[in-house]
């Protein structure tokens, strides 16, 4: 079983087996938070973005 993946606090669904997941990025995102957890093991990245011009 994969990983728990959540963004901006909104699960977006399990890593597949080689600990992949895709997902859109919402045009308005200034920031995202990025989390992920597995049994007892969980990580964190946070992300800022800046809009193309």
């Amino acid at each position: 079983v994969g990983a728990t993946v959540e963004v901006n606090g909104e699960e977006i669904g399990t890593t597949t087996d080689d600990g992949t997941i895709s997902f859109t990025i919402p045009e308005d995102a200034d920031e995202l938070k990025i989390e992920v957890k597995k049994e007892e093991q969980e990580g964190e990245l946070e992300i800022e973005l800046s809009q193309a011009e």
